[in-house]
Order: C-alpha cells, then sequence, then structure tokens
C-alpha cells in the first residue's frame, strides 16, 4: 500500500464524500508538495550545506531556508 493509498482509503474518508474532480485535485496537489519537499531536503539542503563548507555562503543558521 503506497502512501496515496493509505491517504485515500483511511484519511479522506474522515472529511465526508469527495467528488471524483476533487480527489483528482487533491492527489495532484499531494504529489507536487511532496516533489517539492523531496526536492528541498535532497538538493537544497546539502547544496546549501556543501557551499557553507567551502565557505562560499554563510548557513546563518537557517536549516530550512
Amino acid at each position: 500500500m503506497t502512501l496515496w493509498e493509505f491517504i485515500e482509503t483511511k484519511l479522506l474518508p474522515l472529511f465526508g464524500e469527495i467528488t471524483p474532480y476533487a480527489l483528482e485535485r487533491v492527489r495532484d496537489t499531494f504529489w507536487i508538495v511532496l516533489g517539492l519537499i523531496c526536492v528541498h531536503f535532497l538538493v537544497y539542503l546539502p547544496y546549501k550545506g556543501l557551499m557553507c563548507l567551502l565557505h562560499k555562503c554563510k548557513w546563518k543558521g537557517k536549516w530550512f531556508v
């Protein structure tokens, strides 16, 4: 069972009936947000950390931005 299947079968019914069009929009939004989170933590933060180690830019205590 994938993460989306779990959300679709267990969590979304708690909010009542959802039309197929709205369900498709929620699914698309979910995958976009999940993709952005993955890019942030797997690409952006390691890049900022590497640049900080090379003394190209200052980290300034910002761990998420």
